[in-house]
């Protein structure tokens, strides 16, 4: 998610580092481009969440002495895989959020503004027995009216949320950038991918329905005289290719994305929320979750590992 960025934390770290022999012109020309440069900065956050359902954690987690304690330990085995990828993607390094981690991003995620305060509190005075953090207690929005159908109030901002649909021939996660492209200083965009990997045993069965359910939609309107579309075509080469795949020895996945955006209350959120459905145009469908906004904005701005809802068939890609 983007995050408006006030700068707050680089005022603390400059006026930490700044040098008092500094030549005037020097410091003013400085001031200046801090004062132009700080009113469109655009800082970028990006959480990875791992969870799992009761139904995997059981048996591992039985195993691990049981309870909540054996879930964590099931769960913490699994992250050191997790970091190795994530460094694989590029990036430097990894940081597990610990309870007030967790709170402050979901705290930030409710109310932007808060990201300030909370920077200068760890940089400028942290507590005297080194727990540097936002209670877990404190970090739901302080204000939320009950939601209303098209968009979601919460502590002074405004948001909507939407779900990303992709085109039928596929996309890859890349193209998923414009919908994070900030067109206006204060606005914030969130984009969340929760994906599941389906186990060998389930991937093949879901393959093979699909083969099957579009193998007999085709012979179906053959038989009747109905012409076969490109899109039926399309589905049941896919439906092929995807068998193929698992069989050679890859995972099927489920995965939906969703997309949010927030802005201060006293702006005008349909403006804002337009120009994200016109960056998605001619890439993606964006289906706004009218009558779902408050849960619609849990699923796209926090990093809560809601997951995938249990269905009777999988969506496969």
């Amino acid at each position: 998610r983007t995050v408006p960025d006030d700068g707050t934390e680089y005022s603390v770290w400059r006026d930490r580092h700044q040098r008092g022999d500094a030549p005037a012109l020097a410091r003013q020309v400085t001031a200046e481009i801090d004062r132009d440069v700080a009113s469109v900065s655009v800082r970028t956050e990006l959480f990875v969440t791992v969870s799992g359902t009761e139904e995997a954690l059981r048996r591992p987690a039985k195993a691990a002495g049981g309870g909540i304690t054996g879930r964590a330990y099931a769960l913490y085995r699994l992250l050191e895989g997790v970091a190795d990828g994530l460094r694989g993607l590029g990036v430097t390094s990894v940081t597990w959020l610990t309870s007030t981690g967790v709170a402050e991003a979901i705290k930030t995620g409710f109310n932007p503004a808060a990201a300030a305060s909370l920077s200068f509190r760890h940089l400028t005075s942290p507590d005297p027995d080194g727990t540097v953090g936002l209670p877990i207690s404190q970090a739901g929005p302080a204000l939320a009216p009950t939601p209303a159908a098209r968009a979601y109030h919460h502590d002074g901002f405004s948001s909507v949320s939407y779900a990303v649909q992709p085109p039928e021939s596929g996309t890859i996660f890349g193209s998923l950038g414009p919908l994070l492209a900030v067109r206006t200083a204060g606005e914030r965009r969130t984009l969340a991918v929760h994906y599941e990997i389906l186990s060998a045993a389930e991937g093949s069965r879901v393959v093979k329905s699909d083969r099957f359910r579009n193998n007999v939609l085709v012979d179906a309107k053959a038989a009747r005289g109905f012409n076969t579309t490109e899109i039926d075509s399309r589905r049941q080469r896919g439906a092929r290719e995807q068998e193929a795949a698992v069989a050679a020895g890859h995972a099927v996945v489920r995965y939906t994305v969703a997309s949010s955006i927030t802005v201060p209350a006293d702006w005008n959120v349909e403006d804002h929320a337009a120009r994200l459905e016109n960056d998605a145009s001619g890439r993606f469908r964006l289906l706004r979750l009218e009558l779902a906004q408050d849960s619609a904005f849990v699923a796209a701005a926090l990093p809560v590992g809601i997951g995938l809802p249990r269905q009777k068939r999988a969506f496969t890609a």
